[in-house]
């Protein structure tokens, strides 16, 4: 009874500690790569760049991402690895998408006459601290500048 007790009183005591965990802020998109580009899919990997504005180190479990670019599904990316996230400080998420072409080709080239396309990413990421996660809905709609992405695709 006491054991069960010293128990309760100290799952309360961290229970009320926690605050509430802010979302990382996403910053950037860079080494973008296309590989095995074919007529029906290609894949696509990149580096996201987020900031974690939390003081504690959180975890990235998995993600599964949904990409549109000009309102229109690109593919599915995602990772699966347990990725460390520094407190307060910079942090990469290597992803990789699958590309469908079908829907990519039609309109290619309207695409890559623009400056900037809109971008929207809808998904979620298992993400939580000391071996509790959760599953976190992401959400992110702008503008992305074509010109970095395709200097960096054909640097490589």
């Amino acid at each position: 009874m006491r054991k069960s007790i010293y128990i309760i009183v100290w799952g309360l005591f961290l229970f009320c500690s926690c605050k509430q965990l802010q979302k990382p802020t996403y910053l950037a998109t860079e080494n973008l790569r296309i590989s095995g580009v074919g007529f029906k899919r290609s894949e696509l990997s990149a580096d996201l760049k987020f900031y974690n504005p939390n003081a504690q180190q959180l975890q990235l479990k998995s993600a599964d991402i949904d990409i549109y670019i000009q309102n229109r599904f690109l593919g599915k990316a995602g990772f699966d690895n347990l990725l460390s996230l520094p407190p307060m400080d910079t942090f990469y998420v290597p992803i990789k998408a699958v590309i469908a072409m079908r829907d990519v080709l039609p309109n290619a080239v309207q695409i890559l006459l623009k400056d900037s396309v809109n971008v929207r990413i809808d998904g979620t990421v298992k993400a939580g601290k000391g071996g509790f996660f959760k599953n976190v809905a992401i959400k992110y709609e702008g503008r992305q500048s074509l010109g970095r992405f395709l200097k960096d695709s054909t640097a490589r």
